[in-house]
C-alpha cells in the first residue's frame, strides 16, 4: 500500500492518533504461557495457527508496519494499541482471568517485532504510545483493554446508546477516550470482520457524541490474506463514506 494515500485522507495540522497493531492474547497448548498473537513473534505450532486464522493472520504486523510509515511522514502522529484480552482466553467466573493477569503483568514491553518499527522512526515508544489511562490494566501502561472498555459501555454508556455489538460497544469509548485527549484525526486499522460494528460505533461517535469535526479514517484489511493482497483488498472510509486507497 502507498501510504501516501491515506496520509492524503489526513489533514497534516491535525493532531492525529493510529490504531494500529491490534492483536489478540492467546496462550499454548499446556495453557502455561499466554502470548501476543503477533506471527513474527511466535514459533511452531502457535505461529502456524496465527497465520491461519482469519481475524489474526498477518492483521498485527502489517498494520503496525503502516503505522510506523505514517509516523515516519508525519513525525507529531501517535499511536494507540488495542489488545483483546478475551477470545481467545479460557472463561471464568472470576472478575480477573487469571490468563488476563498473566498477560499484563508478563509484558512490560510492545512486542519485539513493533520495537524495531518504531526504532526506524527514530521515535522512542514513550513518544509515539498514547497511555490507556482507565481502560489499561492496573499493571500495565501500555495497551488498551478490550475487555475494561466493555465494561465501560455496559456502566457508563448502556442506557445511553443503541449500540448492540460488542465490537461497537468498545469502539465508542476508545473513540470518546481519544477526542478527550485532544486527537483530531484519528486512523483506525481495524480487522475486515469488524467493519459494520465499527462504521456503526464511528458514526454514532460523531452524529451523537460531538465528535463530528473529528476525521474518522477507517481502513478494513484482512489478516488471511498474502501480504500482497493484504492493502489490495484493503476498504477504506472517510467519515463514513467509502473512499479509494
Amino acid at each position: 500500500m502507498n501510504i501516501g494515500n491515506i496520509l492524503k485522507l489526513v489533514s497534516p495540522a491535525k493532531k492525529t492518533c493510529i490504531q494500529a497493531g491490534h492483536f489478540a492474547v492467546i496462550t499454548n497448548k499446556e495453557k502455561t504461557e499466554v502470548f501476543p498473537a503477533v506471527w513474527e513473534d511466535l514459533i511452531d505450532e502457535l505461529q502456524s495457527t496465527v497465520l491461519s486464522h482469519p481475524y489474526m493472520g498477518i492483521f498485527p504486523g502489517e498494520t503496525w508496519k503502516a503505522c510506523a510509515q505514517i509516523i515516519t511522514e508525519l513525525p507529531s502522529a501517535q499511536v494507540a494499541l488495542l489488545v483483546n484480552d478475551w477470545q481467545f482466553l479460557r472463561q471464568t467466573e472470576q472478575e480477573e482471568n487469571p490468563y488476563r493477569k498473566l498477560f499484563y503483568e508478563s509484558q512490560k514491553t510492545i512486542p519485539p517485532s513493533f520495537m524495531k518499527e518504531i526504532e526506524k522512526t527514530g521515535k522512542y515508544i514513550s513518544e509515539v504510545l498514547v497511555s490507556p489511562g482507565r481502560y489499561g490494566s492496573r499493571s500495565n501502561t501500555l495497551f488498551f483493554s478490550e475487555v475494561r472498555l466493555r465494561n465501560h459501555f455496559k456502566r457508563k454508556l448502556n442506557n445511553k446508546c443503541s449500540l448492540q455489538h460488542g465490537c461497537a460497544q468498545e469502539y465508542l469509548p476508545f473513540l470518546l477516550y481519544l477526542h478527550e485527549l485532544g486527537f483530531e484525526s484519528i486512523i483506525n486499522l481495524i480487522p475486515t470482520t469488524c467493519m459494520g460494528p465499527i462504521l456503526e460505533s464511528t458514526a454514532v461517535a460523531q452524529n451523537e457524541y460531538g465528535m463530528e469535526s473529528v476525521e474518522m479514517i477507517s481502513v478494513f484489511a484482512n489478516g488471511a490474506d498474502s501480504a500482497n493482497d493484504f492493502w489490495k483488498n484493503a476498504i477504506c472510509y472517510k467519515n463514513g463514506d467509502r473512499v479509494r486507497i
